[in-house]
């Protein structure tokens, strides 16, 4: 029964290469559902673990950003490399980076969340961060349709510009960590 809700979950996510530009506005908001509920998650678990400093509340939702996404790309390592091999120029390059890149989310994640060399953490982050979102913008603009990464092989959501809009935030957050 759990392999067939999977199966349901992972079908209902699939980029429809053929329909692409068909596509309601309530089917593409339908594709990201799962990205969307997951980053409302990552904000409220952030709240709750805020008592009091505005930057608190930043430094967890950064790292359980981080931390959740890794946990995703990690249960499939392979596939996610493969995909992310599709959009990120570094992994393009040096494909090994794709098996790296989990493992520097979740260090990256557990800095923030333990408050520990934030400096370090944000400069990382916007470097990082920096790089990949310029390749899902050079893809995005050259209308060519990916499935994102960004929850590795375990949803298939389509690379979109909502993942450039968590990007951008990641970076605007680490930018401020900085000053």
């Amino acid at each position: 029964m759990e392999h067939k809700v999977t199966n349901s979950i992972t079908n209902q996510l699939t980029i429809n290469k053929d329909n692409k530009e068909n596509l309601s506005l309530f089917d593409k908001i339908k594709q990201l559902k799962i990205l969307l509920i997951l980053f409302l998650y990552l904000i409220f678990l952030s709240y709750i673990f805020t008592n009091t400093p505005n930057n608190t509340f930043m430094l967890n939702l950064m790292g359980l950003f981080f931390v959740f996404f890794s946990f995703f790309k990690i249960i499939n390592i392979k596939e996610f490399k493969e995909s992310f091999q599709n959009y990120d120029p570094i992994t393009k390059y040096i494909p090994v980076y794709g098996y790296i890149y989990p493992f520097l989310e979740l260090l990256l994640g557990s800095m923030f969340l333990l408050n520990s060399n934030l400096k370090i953490a944000a400069f990382s982050t916007i470097i990082i961060l920096s790089l990949t979102t310029s390749g899902i913008i050079y893809k995005l603009s050259k209308g060519e349709i990916f499935e994102c990464a960004c929850l590795g092989a375990v949803f298939k959501i389509p690379l979109s510009k909502v993942t450039v809009f968590e990007n951008c935030l990641m970076i605007v957050m680490s930018i401020y960590l900085l000053l």
